[in-house]
């Protein structure tokens, strides 16, 4: 590939990442452990719902809480720094952007795992589960850590990313929690892939109601790794 194609590749997906992030928190990765390959670049377009399994506890009834659920549009750009090793940015509907990188440490034909260590920060997102101070939305840091496993299945790979969870916000609160997300990759041609992809976050221990639920459908474009023996 030329200079100048790269660079115009380059451009165009991240006009359409762009596009996207006019960010909840950025959960799903739409992804497998297996990374972009070296010194190319993939862009991520994904539709989501969201919402809560559970209400969230009001101290008044004009602070009731209906499971409505939202709509959002995650964006990602990868790119591929070594031959295990990616990095990517990504932007949420709403206010939420961020980066992570990931470590594909075992890769075989079948199975491959890795670790994506995620930052995303975020204007508001959550809220205190009980009222004081403010008690407005507060926006702050949320750092993921999920283990990915992925199951590979010819065009298709099954995957899983259960892990810890944390958020910080703008008082300088720490809330720690667990993220779990299943989802399937299908890949349909060299350049393009469908990932629908559903993570549920819920809160350990904490001020802030990180519980949340998000189920949604990948487009993932350019720069998709090889699969089979390594």
């Amino acid at each position: 590939m030329s200079y100048e194609h790269a660079c115009r590749r380059l451009a165009t997906l991240a006009t359409l990442t762009a596009l996207g992030g006019v960010g909840c928190t950025g959960q799903s990765y739409y992804g497998t452990p297996r990374t972009t390959p070296r010194g190319t670049f993939h862009a991520v377009i994904a539709p989501e719902m969201r919402g809560r399994l559970a209400p969230r506890q009001a101290n008044t009834a004009e602070e009731e809480d209906p499971l409505v659920p939202g709509l959002g549009l995650q964006t990602a750009f990868r790119y591929g720094v070594h031959d295990r090793v990616d990095v990517g940015f990504h932007t949420y509907a709403f206010g939420v952007v961020g980066g992570d990188m990931k470590w594909n440490f075992l890769r075989s034909e079948h199975v491959d795992l890795g670790l994506s260590p995620r930052l995303s920060f975020a204007l508001g997102s959550t809220r205190a589960r009980e009222r004081r101070e403010a008690d407005v939305a507060a926006g702050g840091m949320f750092g993921h850590m999920p283990a990915m496993l992925g199951i590979n299945l010819g065009p298709t790979t099954l995957v899983a990313s259960p892990g810890g969870a944390l958020h910080v916000d703008t008082y300088g609160r720490a809330t720690v929690g667990w993220r779990a997300g299943v989802g399937v990759q299908i890949r349909l041609t060299k350049r393009f892939a469908l990932q629908p992809e559903a993570t549920y976050m819920n809160d350990l221990a904490g001020p802030a109601n990180m519980e949340v639920a998000t189920a949604g459908l990948g487009l993932l474009i350019d720069g998709l790794p090889s699969y089979g023996a390594p």
